[in-house]
C-alpha cells in the first residue's frame, strides 16, 4: 500500500490531516527500527552449510509467517 492509499484510506475515517501526518511519522520511525530477518533461501542456505540446526532453521521460517504445513515441505527439501 503506498502512502497515497494510506491517506485516502485514512481521511475516510474522518481523521484530521495533522493526525494523518503523526501517524505517517510514527509508521516512518517504526518501519526504520524494524530488524531485518534472513529471507527463505537464506535461512535454507544456513541450514544446508550447517552455519544453523534444523530447529533453528524451523523457528526462524515460523518466525517469517510460513505455515507448519509449508515449514514442513522446506524442511523435507533440505537433506542433513
Amino acid at each position: 500500500m503506498t502512502a497515497n492509499e494510506v491517506i485516502e484510506r485514512l481521511m475516510k475515517e474522518n481523521l484530521t490531516g495533522k493526525k494523518i501526518e503523526n501517524l505517517l511519522n510514527i509508521w516512518d520511525i517504526e518501519k526504520s527500527v524494524r530488524v531485518q530477518k534472513p529471507t527463505k533461501a537464506e535461512i535454507l542456505s544456513f541450514l544446508r552449510q550447517k552455519i544453523i540446526d534444523r530447529q533453528t532453521a524451523i523457528n526462524e521460517l515460523l518466525g517469517l509467517g510460513y505455515p507448519q504445513k509449508y515449514v514442513d515441505w522446506y524442511m523435507a527439501s533440505v537433506k542433513s
